[in-house]
């Protein structure tokens, strides 16, 4: 069972301590830095600074032993926490400390110990869910179930999300064999956590005891995913101890997090390569295609923003900077970022498209049409290029330019539907060549029968005064996209011409 950690610092900017000065502030920044990160011997260091300068500092102390017990030096720790105790400082310092010595007694196995600091915590911090969760875990190990019950209901009671607690009540109701009961709190708490193995292989062992053999596959799977992904993680993790200067084993277990959708996991060991070597730029990229993964765009950009202080070659960092500073509309960043781009890799693409995009979000059509034109010269055979820039002709009512330019797409992708589309619709709109608009819509529906395409064939039809085919095509794209209420007006002027003509 993993016990949640509780740290008193507020969250700090990753990136503010690297070049830091020696004040006794910074070096306290650090370190709860390095705890985060599990960089545990360099916290140590960094709290041991102060106090060899600031003996009286008791945060630093409690601290210090904190980095202590997560190394697993708990003798080191427990003597920490009782110099903590020892001097004057706050109710909620006292109480955490008491908490700490607590998670150390249950892992000893002293549980006459823990019970009793842990219920001085519990005293000086009656309002912590995590004291009545631990008080709970000790009377579990001492075989007071009723008394554990109570205490974990108390805790989810001031922590609804404590995925912990809901664990320890299914586990109490399988002991007393009240299988539902079990089933809920196992159930909350894969809500809650989902990455937790146990969760499910209990769940499986109630379904086994209740005959249901299909809920038992279905939970035994979920387990041995997680367990995999579980002992993979510990593997690497015992070679990062092994080999704690090799920064691409810890690459490597960031993207073990990463590939089972772990980001937070995965971003914490990115920020402990780059505590470790502040230096590192692809350390800074995955930190930031992370972040992006989030939604938390301005971290990726402080990221990628570090990539381009680091390597005066790199590219990519430009078009994701660019990318974030336009979804922000900040327009005019965005474009600075592409301008580079296209200076640093010329016969890139991207920035093209990046550029054209940015002046459609603003209006400017020309311009977009211009970028459009410069990128074809690089690439001929870019699809989207000449797609959009027959998009942008038609915007325009630039119709030979459109049709040239969907013409251009045909000849780089003769499957392209979307081509032969908007051909067709400029054709039928002109009232010329129906035809041959009503072959190219023709290919286009083959190519993909989708609703789209299928309401445009029927506009060639109607052009052509082929009303029953019209109405047929119209319904089919109708059923396709039935909310579609442009599918509707079109259906309606059909059935009205139709009638005219009758």
């Amino acid at each position: 069972m993993k016990y949640k950690l509780l740290f008193t610092c507020a969250p700090l900017i990753f990136t503010s301590i690297l070049f830091a000065s020696s004040s006794p502030e910074i070096h306290q920044q650090r370190g709860l830095r390095y705890i985060r990160a599990g960089l545990y011997n360099q916290a140590q260091q960094e709290f041991q600074r102060i106090l060899s300068t600031s003996p009286d500092d008791i945060e630093s102390y409690y601290q210090l032993g904190k980095a202590y017990q997560l190394d697993n030096m708990l003798d080191q720790a427990v003597n920490i926490y009782h110099q903590v105790l020892q001097r004057k400082a706050a109710k909620k310092l006292h109480g955490l400390t008491c908490l700490s010595l607590t998670e150390i007694y249950i892992k000893q196995g002293d549980f006459k110990s823990a019970e009793a600091s842990v219920q001085q915590a519990i005293a000086l911090n009656p309002q912590m869910a995590q004291t009545h969760y631990q008080l709970g875990n000790v009377y579990t190990h001492r075989n007071r179930l009723d008394l554990a019950k109570t205490k974990f209901n108390e805790s989810v009671r001031l922590d609804p999300g404590f995925a912990e607690a809901y664990q320890w009540l299914g586990r109490i109701a399988l002991m007393q064999n009240q299988l539902e009961k079990s089933i809920g709190y196992y159930t909350k708490a894969i809500t809650l956590k989902p990455d937790h193995a146990s969760s499910y292989y209990n769940l499986a062992k109630i379904y086994r005891l209740k005959g249901d053999s299909s809920r038992v596959t279905e939970y035994l799977e979920k387990f041995k995913k997680i367990k995999s992904y579980q002992d993979e993680v510990y593997r690497y993790k015992k070679s990062v101890d092994e080999n704690p200067a090799d920064l691409l084993i810890r690459m490597d277990l960031a993207g073990i997090h990463l590939d089972n959708d772990n980001i937070n996991e995965a971003l914490n060991v990115y920020k402990s390569i780059i505590l470790l070597d502040p230096t590192m730029a692809s350390a800074y990229d995955k930190l930031g295609k992370a972040y992006m993964e989030q939604g938390k765009f301005q971290e990726a950009a402080n990221a990628f923003e570090k990539i381009v202080e680091l390597d005066q070659n790199a590219v990519e960092p430009y078009l994701r900077l660019a990318w974030i500073y336009s979804n922000q509309r900040r327009f005019d960043l965005a474009e600075s970022y592409l301008q580079v781009a296209m200076q640093k890799s010329p016969d890139l693409t991207l920035p093209y498209h990046g550029l054209a995009e940015i002046y459609v979000q603003q209006g400017k059509l020309e311009k977009a049409i211009e970028t459009y034109h410069q990128l074809t010269k690089i690439d001929q055979n870019d699809l989207d290029a000449w797609l959009e820039l027959g998009n942008l002709q038609i915007h325009l009512k630039k119709l030979n330019a459109a049709i040239y330019a969907f013409q251009q797409a045909l000849e780089t992708d003769s499957n392209c539907d979307q081509a032969y589309q908007r051909i067709a619709w400029i054709y039928a709109d002109q009232e010329v060549y129906l035809d041959l608009a009503e072959k190219f819509a023709a290919k286009a529906v083959k190519i993909d029968p989708s609703a789209s395409n299928l309401s445009t064939f029927s506009y060639v039809y109607f052009k052509n005064g082929k009303y029953d085919k019209a109405k047929e095509l119209i319904q089919r794209a109708i059923n396709i996209e039935p909310k579609n209420q442009a599918y509707h007006t079109q259906l309606r002027d059909i059935q009205n011409a139709r009638q005219n003509e009758q």
